[in-house]
């Protein structure tokens, strides 16, 4: 059953060329600071007044089936799994069918899902959905690394970003995966935004699967 993430409270902010942002969710810890250099920086002033303002978290339950949305994306723990989920994480940062592993000064990815880049090659749609992203990797502030996509300019989704990160709880492996921004489309104006905002849950558990060596995933 989907769950709704719960409140959030986050925002960004530029100085120069360098944005800073701060994803915050109620009673979780796991989401941290990013930074990022960017030209379109003056773009990227993000809180909670704006009109197109969005916030959500998507993840996937240890039973997850395609299509199927939990807060948390929970995975029983295998000694290690964590570890291989994190790598996994940094060289597919995005849902993407062809992309490169995530950076620490950013990686430069188109980040529309495989199940939409189908539909858009059909409908001869695929120079208007292009999603240019920057996929960063750093550490979370106990060595361990986080992934964060940052929307570019041109990205129908811009100006957004999501982090990404894996965490042991309760014997589970939970991998999060926190987005916010301004865009029209993950608004609330948009009754399909979920559509957009799951693509994480499919991938989430892709994520898991190739860490645990499967031949079909």
């Amino acid at each position: 059953a989907y769950l709704e993430a719960p409140p959030a409270r986050g925002d960004c902010e530029h100085t120069g060329n360098i944005v800073k942002c701060q994803p915050k969710v109620a009673g979780v810890l796991f989401a941290v600071p990013i930074t990022f250099n960017t030209p379109a920086a003056r773009r990227w002033d993000i809180a909670q007044s704006n009109l197109l303002y969005h916030f959500y978290e998507r993840s996937v339950p240890t039973t997850h089936k395609p299509n199927v949305a939990s807060v948390l994306v929970y995975f029983r723990v295998a000694p290690g799994l964590a570890a291989l989920v994190r790598q996994e994480l940094v060289r597919m940062p995005t849902p993407a069918p062809k992309q490169y592993p995530a950076t620490p000064n950013g990686t430069l990815n188109d980040a529309l899902p495989a199940s939409m880049a189908k539909w858009a090659r059909l409908l001869y749609l695929t120079r208007w959905v292009y999603s240019p992203v920057q996929s960063y990797v750093r550490n979370d502030g106990t060595g361990e690394a986080i992934v964060f996509n940052v929307t570019e300019e041109g990205h129908p989704l811009f100006p957004g970003y999501v982090q990404r990160s894996v965490s042991e709880q309760n014997n589970y492996i939970v991998v999060h995966n926190v987005g916010e921004g301004r865009g029209f489309w993950q608004s609330d104006f948009n009754p399909g935004r979920n559509i957009l905002n799951n693509v994480w849950i499919d991938h989430s558990a892709e994520l898991v699967c190739r860490a645990q060596g499967r031949s079909r995933c």
